[in-house]
C-alpha cells in the first residue's frame, strides 16, 4: 500500500496546479463532514488547542476566516514543487 500511496502521491505532484488544487479539494470533500462523529483529540493536541485559543481571546494572535485558510491552502497547492 505504501508504494502505491507514494506512487500515486508522486504522479500528484507533476499534474498543472489547477488540477492539484481541484484533486486536493476532491480528497477534502472524501472526509467525514458529519458532525455526529466525535473529533477525539490527544492530550497534546487538545492543549496545543486550548492555548491558541488563549491567544485569540487575551488578543495575542489571530484568528482567521475558513475562507482565508483555504485561500491559503489553494496557494500552496498551486505553486509547483521546487520552486
Amino acid at each position: 500500500m505504501m508504494s502505491t500511496l507514494a506512487e500515486l502521491f508522486g504522479q500528484a505532484q507533476v499534474l498543472p496546479p489547477t488540477e492539484r488544487e481541484q484533486l486536493a479539494m476532491m480528497l477534502l470533500e472524501t472526509l467525514p463532514g458529519d458532525e455526529s462523529v466525535p473529533i477525539v483529540l490527544g492530550d497534546e493536541d487538545e492543549a496545543e488547542l486550548e492555548r491558541r485559543l488563549e491567544m485569540i481571546r487575551t488578543g495575542q494572535a489571530k484568528g482567521h476566516s475558513l475562507e482565508s485558510v483555504m485561500e491559503s491552502i489553494r496557494a500552496t497547492l498551486r505553486e509547483r514543487p521546487g520552486e
